[in-house]
């Protein structure tokens, strides 16, 4: 496959590897042929690697690039990081003129060197100097790349009508890049009609990963610039990577539902236990509520007792006995008060009572509802009790989400 492109600039190079890397990915031997002399943007991306590669692979054994390799008895192979086979333009960068270069040669030189990997990609040289007119027409497929403007697309016309048998060939496809995602989303479905590949979307993501000098292609949990360039590879190369997309997609969508998937069980083990505790906390709080009512009935009887004896002490023959039913009815009353919902009952009434006065002294402010029931009585068990209620809520609603994302297909529009 050869990467042409009407002018500089288009993202041609990159785009290269891209398609390189997800080849690769799919099981697959890649070389990349840099076949750009001027701008060589393909080794110069990778730089440090190329001459760590020269000086690795120098010794006894000289090495050289696509266009210096006549100084040399091998190609320098630089292996990326994604797995790709890279042959620079040249290990020693300076000048070089393509008029003394012998096109034909440069190109059936790589082309021999290379014809043990399962795919070659060739990096040519904007416009269309002789060496890449001549990789053209030997590539099985040649890829035009292009921004979406009218200056880039008048330069794809001007080339296949200038080299028609390199670049207007039935094998030619066009690539526009560098196109926001919502009008690519939109062309998508009429380029592929006119052999033209996916639009390439750029986003803020993609350009981010350019400026850090990494291609923006994960296989393992894949971006919607992976799903173009996989689309574009399938469009690219039909049936012989049929097998291998659909085996991919297989293990990205597994490796996509593994996090949802954990976080489901995840979920049924805490709503698991959120139930015992529910019940637990329901059981207990019956209990006390069954306390607080007999709490209750005896704070009412001892204030009746009180009441009684303060009325028998008032009188002069009973008392010393209303006062001892009154002292009665007060320890009485006060062992009742420790009950948390007799507390809360007494503390309701003074509340409603005082409110008024509260609102016109503006006393106190916005309280909580678990602080309220904290400080009217309630118990820490019946806090707990809707706050577990809450909770279940809420994993109830996660659940059913990630069961609808895991049922989703993975596949570029779903992404």
């Amino acid at each position: 496959m050869a990467f042409a492109s009407p002018k500089g600039g288009s993202g041609k190079s990159v785009t290269c590897l891209a398609y390189a890397q997800v080849i690769h990915a799919l099981g697959f031997s890649v070389a990349v042929v840099d076949l750009d002399i001027e701008t060589s943007g393909t080794t110069l991306l990778h730089l440090d690697q190329v001459l760590a590669s020269k000086r690795s692979q120098g010794f006894g054994t000289p090495v050289g690039g696509a266009f210096d390799h006549e100084e040399s008895e091998r190609y320098a192979e630089v292996l990326l990081e994604s797995g790709v086979i890279l042959i620079p333009a040249q290990i020693e960068l300076g000048e070089f003129s393509t008029d003394r270069t012998d096109a034909i040669g440069v190109v059936r030189d790589v082309l021999r060197a290379t014809s043990g990997f399962d795919y070659v990609l060739l990096d040519l040289q904007a416009g269309a100097d002789p060496v890449a007119v001549q990789a053209a027409m030997h590539a099985d497929d040649v890829v035009i790349v292009s921004e979406f403007d009218p200056v880039s697309i008048q330069g794809v016309k001007r080339l296949e009508r200038l080299y028609p048998e390199a670049f207007a060939k039935e094998s030619t496809w066009i690539l526009y890049n560098k196109v926001l995602p919502e009008i690519a989303k939109r062309m998508t479905d009429i380029l592929r009609i006119e052999r033209k590949l996916p639009a390439m979307p750029w986003t803020v993501e993609v350009v981010r990963s350019y400026l850090d000098g990494q291609i923006p292609v994960d296989m393992r949990l894949p971006n919607p610039f992976t799903l173009v360039v996989v689309e574009g590879v399938a469009s690219l190369l039909g049936t012989e990577v049929g097998t291998a997309i659909a085996e991919w997609r297989m293990a990205a969508e597994r490796t996509r539902r593994e996090p949802i998937e954990d976080r489901l069980r995840q979920i049924d083990n805490e709503l698991d236990e959120l139930e015992r505790d529910r019940i637990r906390a329901g059981s207990e709080l019956e209990a006390q509520r069954r306390s607080g009512r007999m709490g209750l009935a005896a704070f009412w009887v001892s204030s009746v007792l009180v009441v009684f004896g303060v009325s028998l002490a008032l009188t002069p023959d009973y008392r010393w006995v209303g006062g001892a039913l009154s002292l009665l009815g007060l320890f009485s009353a006060g062992l009742a008060f420790t009950q948390r919902p007799v507390r809360g009952f007494v503390l309701r009434w003074v509340r409603l009572i005082a409110a008024p006065y509260m609102r016109l002294f503006r006393i106190g402010g916005h309280e909580g509802e678990d602080d309220w029931m904290e400080r009217s009585g309630e118990t820490e068990l019946a806090v707990l009790e809707r706050r577990i209620e809450r909770r279940i809520s809420e994993l109830d609603r996660e659940r059913t989400e990630l069961s609808i994302a895991t049922r989703s297909k993975s596949d570029s529009r779903s992404v």
